[in-house]
């Protein structure tokens, strides 16, 4: 580096290095942000949604039609157990009273208690499962009490995979 040129065309080459860095840094903030709020927009459709809507939902689009059901509303969740009933409407039904039904609650297993944020849904979760309602109780509460009023005497059974065995459940129930 003779002369004041060279000097100041290598302070330029720096500059022009350092600029595009400085927008490869900006370029991958921008894409940083973008990225987290697609996150934020899946978080709170998955807690907007929840259970039933993930779990239950697609559940009674399967049964109603091995049912032979046109239709199936789905109510709840109720009480402090949250639990669900999805009712089936029989085919040539002649009162609201002549369908399918299915209780269910949702039994969440946790690696470690501590990390529980009152979400059925965690990244300390180790396995979630539907729970049935056997319509049988254990007396344990007595009628009219907290306890009884949320059904926590209820017997309930884990909800099997096979899906001919979840038939068999509601049918046997009726």
């Amino acid at each position: 580096m003779n002369n004041l040129q060279e000097i100041y065309n290598g302070y330029l080459a720096v500059e022009l290095e350092k600029r595009k860095i400085a927008e490869k840094i900006c370029d991958k903030e921008r894409s940083i942000r973008r990225l987290e709020k697609q996150i934020k927009k899946l978080e709170h459709k998955r807690y907007s949604d929840g259970w039933v809507k993930c779990l239950v939902e697609p559940l009674a689009k399967v049964l109603a039609p091995l049912l032979g059901c046109e239709k199936y509303e789905i109510y709840g969740p109720f009480g402090l157990r949250a639990h669900v009933s999805i009712h089936f409407e029989k085919p040539n039904a002649k009162n609201e009273y002549d369908c399918y039904s299915l209780s269910l609650t949702c039994a969440c297993e946790y690696n470690d208690d501590n990390d529980y944020k009152g979400e059925y849904c965690s990244s300390s979760m180790k396995s979630v499962s539907l729970n049935y309602d056997t319509g049988k109780r254990t007396q344990e509460y007595p009628q009219g009490s907290i306890g009884w009023l949320n059904g926590f005497d209820v017997i309930e059974k884990p909800l099997p995979n096979d899906i001919n065995e979840i038939i068999k459940i509601i049918k046997k129930e009726q």
